[in-house]
């Protein structure tokens, strides 16, 4: 266990990275994962607005 507080902010900063990296790396995953379902939305929702920018006009 750290005992000064010099020591203590860099675990804390030690911590911090490493939960930095680990949410990064769980999104890539899920956009990896998932990237069917993204683009289907993607798609849906370009298909949406097209049909009201042809009602506007």
């Amino acid at each position: 266990m750290p005992k000064n507080p010099d020591e203590r902010i860099d675990t804390l900063e030690r911590t911090l990275w490493r939960y930095k990296i680990l949410s990064i790396c769980l999104l890539v995953l899920v956009l990896v994962t998932q990237r069917v379902r993204i683009v289907g939305w993607i798609d849906k929702m370009e298909n949406w607005m097209s049909g009201v920018s042809k009602v506007k006009s």
